[in-house]
C-alpha cells in the first residue's frame, strides 16, 4: 500500500507515538499495524502498556498533560508528545483515535488515504500542493536557531517546529551558537532570555 501524505510529517508523528509506546511498555510488546480499508490505509501503533482510565481519554492530546507525574518530574517528559500526534494529524487532515484498557495496553489509530495505482504502472504521481493541509502545514525548509540551556525544553522546541517542516539547530548556551558561522543564514532565532552569563 501507497498513502497520500508528507512524508516528513508522518514520520514524526509514527516516531511520537512508537516513542510512547516503548516509553511506557514495560512487558509485552508493540506491535505496528497498517491495514486497507476501502480507499483508505488504517495505521495503528498497540502498546501491552497499563492502559489509560477513561476519564484520562479526552485530555491525553493536550499540551503538558501527564498522567502520573503530578510532580512535573522533567525526566518523565513534558507531556508535549501527543500534543504534537494531534497537531501533525490535522496538518495531514486526519485524526489520532485512542483506544485503551487499563492494565492492558492502548491502540492509538489514525487513516491516511490510498494513492491511485494503475494496474502495471505503479502509483500515479502526486500534486502535493493540492492538499492544503500539507500547504499550510508551515513554512517549510525555514531555518531555526534555538539557544537554551535547558536540554527539555529546547527538544521541544526542536520537535515541535521540525514537526511543521522546519530545520533547527540547537545550542545550550550563546558562546557555542556564536561559534557556529553557520546560524548567521538562519530565518529565525529562539532563545532563552535567562541564559547563564
Amino acid at each position: 500500500m501507497v498513502v497520500l501524505a508528507d512524508p516528513v510529517l508522518l514520520h514524526s508523528l509514527m516516531a511520537n507515538l512508537v516513542g510512547n509506546a516503548i516509553k511506557y511498555t514495560d512487558q509485552g510488546g508493540i506491535l505496528m499495524a497498517v491495514r486497507r480499508r476501502r480507499d483508505q490505509a488504517v495505521i495503528q501503533v498497540w502498546d501491552s502498556g497499563p492502559g489509560i482510565a477513561p476519564e484520562h481519554l479526552e485530555r491525553i492530546f493536550e499540551e503538558y498533560f501527564q498522567i502520573g507525574n503530578p510532580e512535573r518530574d522533567r525526566a518523565k517528559g513534558l507531556g508535549l508528545g501527543l500534543a504534537i500526534v494531534k497537531n501533525l494529524a490535522k496538518v495531514l487532515e486526519t485524526e489520532v483515535i485512542c483506544r485503551s484498557r487499563p492494565g492492558k495496553g492502548s491502540v492509538f489509530e489514525f487513516r491516511l488515504p490510498l494513492a491511485e495505482a494503475s494496474p502495471g504502472q505503479g502509483v500515479a504521481p502526486v500534486d502535493r500542493d493540492a492538499k492544503a493541509g500539507v500547504a499550510t502545514a508551515g513554512p517549510p525548509g525555514h531555518r531555526v536557531v534555538v539557544i537554551d540551556d535547558d536540554l527539555a525544553v529546547s527538544a521541544a522546541i526542536q520537535l515541535t517546529l521540525e514537526a511543521r517542516g522546519m530545520r533547527v539547530s540547537r545550542y545550550a548556551n550563546a558562546e557555542d551558537a556564536l561559534a557556529n558561522p553557520g546560524i548567521a543564514d538562519a530565518d529565525f532565532y529562539i532563545s532563552d532570555l535567562r541564559l547563564p552569563d
